[in-house]
């Protein structure tokens, strides 16, 4: 397929702002952004619109959108995974490989979008909770020609589309206008205070405290008869919204800059977040995991600070939990991986970010001959450090467990490119938004020694910086005058 690339200086534009700027022209669009672990911006950020194809698969049933001739067609569906690589390659036929000088940039053509944990009855025949509050796709994804890379270290925009001549210039022609045209500003946003005591007054709990509380315990005695060796309970928080999703999007990059920040705009709903954690990373043949399981929040001072890292090395419990879960990570590795290529790094490193830090193990492996992202994602679907250990059990466990379905919350969000290269990482730290709610979920790790009421408040730390932005938001909103505008 030809090959289009226009690259323009980036020194008066950001991803945000022309992402704000192309918002209202597209239905379908995605954002991604990275920090690195000490909150450096990562080198790039990647932003696509008006994809080709989309693809929807809900409890086997796929529906599939031509958004060129807007055609769409029902079909049955039991394995996604060859279905999306199938029509991958009907679709994008001899994808022209980028030049040696753009070969770094990571993504310039795939599928773009998420894999719920509503997956695994596809992988692994797993049951799901017959509860179906949020009733979002299991699979969401959006088969992208086109993309717009930001590389920050050379300050460039690089436009990148493998349309036919006539479809790539007017897309390019819709790109120039939206850079060109007179900038309408995002506005500052001062941030305020949010106290942790008032943060979640406004919550809605899907599963009541003395409910979860029996839950952990029940995952307590299946851990003592031997049936597992640890399980990650959820929970669900919602809110009500009134503000852009956009401005969440920038609170929660401002406050808890990640690896992985993500916004995905779908017709029916937005989901936003900023993940810490890699589900699987696999590039021309090599494949890398990350296993975080162990955290604390940061120290108010350096003193502080490494004594909470020196409690959470010396944790028993954190540590058992930690390597189990490695352990876990590298099995499934051994599935598709050549054997003798995977290596563990150095166990349990300390990884921080501006709120929380965590022990942290990353785990390299070589695919084996014929093998690539596909496969990779499929095999490592859920990771270990958001089901249990081990992993089938846990999940049959999980369905009883839970009281509705999950929904997006830890599968994940990534993309698959023409060649067969992945990135994504685990849904968590995020947010769900739809008809006026957004919806968050958080887990703990049960294992024997777990506490019922430490593991509760484990759920509501980990939810609290992602409400904690909405409600900052909604504030900074409603401090400004009000004026009828849509959500960007």
């Amino acid at each position: 397929m030809p090959l289009t690339i226009e690259s323009y200086l980036s020194d008066t534009e950001t991803p945000v702002s022309l992402f704000h700027r192309l918002n209202l022209s597209f239905p379908l669009m995605f954002l991604f952004e990275s920090t690195d672990g000490d909150n450096r911006v990562g080198r790039f950020s990647i932003l696509g619109l008006d994809p080709v194809l989309s693809f929807r698969l809900k409890n086997g049933t796929a529906m599939i959108q031509n958004h060129r001739d807007g055609t769409e067609r029902l079909e049955s569906c039991t394995d996604p995974m060859a279905r999306l690589k199938a029509l991958q390659a009907e679709t994008l036929p001899d994808i022209t490989p980028l030049p040696a000088s753009f070969a770094d940039l990571p993504l310039s053509s795939g599928w773009v979008g998420y894999m719920g944990y509503g997956t695994t009855q596809y992988f692994e025949q797993i049951p799901q909770p017959e509860q179906d509050v949020l009733n979002v796709p299991d699979i969401y994804m959006a088969l992208y020609d086109s993309v717009i890379v930001f590389d920050h270290l050379y300050r460039r925009i690089h436009v990148i589309s493998h349309r036919a001549e006539l479809g790539a210039q007017a897309l390019l022609s819709t790109i120039q206008t939206a850079l060109h045209r007179e900038k309408h500003e995002l506005r500052l946003l001062a941030l305020p205070d949010i106290s942790d005591e008032r943060v979640f007054d406004s919550v809605q709990y899907a599963t009541p405290k003395p409910r979860f509380l029996e839950a952990i315990r029940q995952a307590k005695q299946w851990i003592v008869e031997g049936q597992i060796f640890q399980i990650v309970l959820a929970q669900r928080f919602s809110l009500p919204v009134q503000c852009s999703t956009l401005d969440i999007y920038r609170t929660v990059t401002a406050i808890n800059p990640s690896p992985y920040a993500y916004y995905l705009k779908f017709p029916e709903f937005t989901y936003l977040g900023s993940s810490p954690e890699t589900f699987i990373r696999s590039r021309n043949g090599q494949v890398t995991l990350k296993a975080l399981a162990g955290t604390r929040p940061r120290g108010t001072c350096e003193q502080s600070d490494r004594a909470l890292t020196d409690e959470l090395k010396a944790s028993r419990k954190e540590m058992a939990e930690h390597r189990m879960l490695v352990d876990l990570g590298r099995n499934d590795m051994g599935r598709i991986c050549q054997p003798g290529s995977i290596a563990v790094g150095e166990i349990a490193q300390i990884l921080r970010y501006t709120h929380v830090m965590h022990l942290a193990t990353e785990i390299q492996g070589t695919l084996k001959a014929g093998l690539n992202g596909y496969d990779a994602l499929k095999c490592c679907f859920p990771r270990g450090t958001v089901s249990g250990a081990p992993k089938i059990r846990a999940l049959q466990l999980l369905a009883k467990l839970e009281p509705e379905q999950r929904g997006v919350y830890s599968g994940m969000v990534g993309y698959i490119d023409a060649n067969g290269n992945a990135d994504g990482a685990i849904a968590i730290r995020s947010a769900l938004i739809q008809d006026g709610m957004a919806h968050i979920h958080a887990g703990a790790g049960i294992v024997h020694h777990s506490e019922p009421e430490a593991e509760y408040e484990e759920t509501r730390n980990k939810a609290k910086s992602m409400v904690k932005a909405i409600l900052m938001a909604e504030r900074m909103n409603a401090d400004v005058s009000a004026t009828p505008r849509g959500d960007y």
